[in-house]
């Protein structure tokens, strides 16, 4: 004998509205607001959870996020066919996701103060003291860091160096 237990709506609204995405994707389309509201909907945690494993950043995944979904409502009216909208899709945030890395690239600068935190403060008092070549501390830091650079280097291989 069967029961009629209900069905989650959690779990099978997602499913539903997949089944008529491409109803909402021919909407969106024309121009529906709405359409394109619930396409955010329905895809949203999706590309945010593909940003995310990116990244492992949720600021950068959440920025990703939205410029994927603000560059899908510039330019739905020029996608041709509704069954290619995931991998459409997709490739926006893709690329997004490459832009936001060539900013982090772009602005990648290290200050001598990150690599050792919380020295800022001990050494300021010092470097304005004058005797700054006498300080043993300062100078087994900077042997390690060159240590550290030399071995880095020797790492690489010729072939992997651009002339």
């Amino acid at each position: 004998m069967r029961t009629n237990r209900p069905i989650p709506v959690n779990k099978t609204l997602p499913k539903v509205t997949m089944m008529h995405s491409d109803v909402l994707i021919v909407r969106a389309r024309e121009g529906n607001k709405h359409a394109q509201g619930k396409l955010v909907e329905v895809w949203y945690k999706r590309i945010y959870n593909f940003s995310y494993k990116f990244f492992y950043d949720h600021d950068l995944a959440m920025e990703v996020s939205q410029r994927t979904f603000i560059s899908m409502h510039r330019n739905i009216e020029y996608l041709q066919d509704a069954a290619r909208f995931r991998s459409w899709l997709y490739t926006i945030a893709v690329n997004c996701c490459r832009e936001e890395l060539r900013k982090k690239k772009s602005n990648r600068s290290v200050s001598i103060h990150d690599l050792a935190p919380g020295e800022h403060e001990d050494s300021y008092n010092w470097e304005t003291s004058g005797s700054r070549r006498e300080d043993p501390e300062r100078m087994l830091r900077q042997r390690e860091l060159s240590d550290i650079l030399q071995a880095c280097l020797m790492q690489l291989s010729v072939s992997s160096v651009k002339w």
